[in-house]
This record gives C-alpha cells, structure tokens and sequence, in this order.
C-alpha cells in the first residue's frame, strides 16, 4: 500500500481516503485484470479481519496462561484470571462468527460495542497496571450499530490505544465515542512522547486504522494533543453507524 503523505513534516496528517490509488497488482506489475484484483483484495480483507478479530485475541491469553502456571494458589486472582481467559475467548469466537458472517453478506445490529471496548480497555488496564484509560461515550451515540461498522471502530480503538501504549510509552489514554451533527467520532488522545517534530511515518497499525476509516466513508487524522502526546481522530458519517 503506498504510504499517504503528511500534509506538514511536523503537523496533522489528513488522510481522506484510498480511492485514487492504484491496484496493488498495477503497482507490482501483475495482472491488473478486475478478476485478479478484485481476488487480491477480498484475500486482504479476509486476512485482516482474521488478524484483527481471532488472532490478536488469542494471542493476547498467551501471557495470561503462562501466569496461570506461575500462580501460588490465591483462589480469588485465579477466578479473576480465568474470567480474564473467558473474554478474550468469548471475543475471538465473537470475531471468528463476525468473519463468517461478512464473508456470507449477512449483517446484523451489533448492540454490545460499548461494553466490548469496554472490556478490551479493562483487559489493557490489567495487563499493564501502570496505565489509566478513560472511556467517555456521546448521550448520542447509537445503542445499536450495524455490526461491520462496529467491528471497524472496535478495531481503530485497539490499535489506536496499542499505537499510544507502545509507541508513545504513554501512561494515561483517553477514548471518546461521539456524535456531532451528522458525523461521528472516535479519538484517541495520550499524554506519550508525541511526535515531537518528528515527520509522520505510518505503520501497518496506522495504516490499518486508515484503511478502516476509509471503508465506513471517513477520515484519519493524527496529529499533536492539546496538552501534548499524540490526538488521533476518526470522522465518518453518522448513517453508517445505523
């Protein structure tokens, strides 16, 4: 994927949308037939939606199995562990039906979003005690939304607060769920290390959160915290929520 161009070495970067960009296979000089591309990008699709929805979960008991086995026998951090095991499973089956489900053009009204960033940042927080995440949610926002573009903001959360946690080494993240007008918004600020006047040069995760943002019809846009750290900011419009 070509990487989108800063709009300032030191600034925001705006990132409206892939549109313009030409196949990957044009690009690499392969076959640009619509067939072939049309197979290339439903293949990175399913890849990404199996990353992003079992793998990362699964991954994510490793440690947490392995402090099992090192656990003296305190009966009441054991269940808290266990019940820890229990979400992130319940989550890669949830991700793994949400996989079959959009590979099946079915779609339904997803009405446990929030509670499952919740749980994801409550994971985070257990995992790194150090950090404090905060959670606010619009009065507007939608109770139920239509589960693709839910799946799209739960991922942009994830990797947005990962972005903030291991690269910025922030200890504090705040999340904000809102609806503004006819546009909705996620952002992400943290207190880390910033840019600080760095040129912006995205990675697989901001990429992804970029090509999520473009899918529900929006824009990414990066760029420096009011207090310092880092702001990230997803626009879409309110209709595609449901």
């Amino acid at each position: 994927m070509v990487q989108p161009t800063p709009k300032t070495a030191t600034g925001p970067m705006d990132l409206p949308g892939l549109a313009a960009e030409p196949s990957e296979g044009a690009r690499l000089g392969h076959d640009a037939r619509p067939d072939g591309d049309c197979e290339r990008r439903v293949r990175a699709a399913v890849a990404r939606d199996l990353h992003d929805r079992v793998a990362q979960p699964l991954a994510a008991l490793l440690p947490v199995l392995e402090d099992l086995k090192q656990d003296p026998g305190d009966r009441r951090r054991l269940l808290r562990r266990i019940d820890t095991v229990q979400d992130q499973v319940r989550t890669a089956l949830y991700g793994l039906r949400e996989v079959l489900c959009d590979l099946r053009e079915q779609e339904w009204l997803d009405q446990g979003l929030v509670g499952r960033i919740r749980g994801d940042l409550e994971t985070v927080v257990l995992h790194h005690p150090h950090l404090e995440i905060r959670l606010r949610v619009s009065p507007r926002w939608p109770a139920a939304v239509r589960s693709r573009a839910g799946d799209h903001v739960l991922q942009i959360v994830r990797e947005a607060v990962h972005n903030a946690r291991f690269h910025g080494a922030a200890t504090r993240i705040d999340v904000a769920l809102k609806v503004i007008g006819r546009r909705a918004e996620v952002v992400v600020t943290d207190d880390g290390r910033g840019l600080e006047g760095r040129r912006i040069r995205p990675g697989l995760g901001l990429l992804g959160i970029h090509e999520r943002a473009t899918l529900l019809g929006g824009r990414l846009v990066v760029g420096e915290g009011p207090a310092g750290g880092t702001r990230l900011k997803v626009t879409v419009p309110r209709e595609v929520l449901g």
